[in-house]
């Protein structure tokens, strides 16, 4: 696939799998742990593009995150950042 069609497909992906991650995720913990679908697409998203397009997913994805979280807005913004500049 094309670059410009894979960050749409991500894109969709963010939008679609952000109301999945925040209602029904929190109720399926493995030991005590919540997975976190919004991390593993900024990861691949990290790892696919270069670095301009994976901090613009994460901002997205993060942003996102912090507006349904009950945590102070810009946690998961800030974190999602830091580890695609890990990566």
């Amino acid at each position: 696939m094309t670059a410009p069609v894979t960050k749409l497909i991500l894109l969709a992906a963010v939008l679609l799998i952000l109301p999945f991650q925040v209602t029904f995720l929190p109720y399926f913990k493995v030991f005590g742990i919540q997975p976190d679908i919004l991390f593993l697409i900024v990861f691949i998203a990290s790892v696919k593009f270069n670095f301009g397009w994976a901090v613009v997913f994460a901002l997205l994805a993060g942003v996102l995150k912090d507006a349904f979280s009950i945590y102070p807005f810009g946690i998961n913004t800030a974190l999602f950042c830091l580890w695609t500049l890990a990566v």
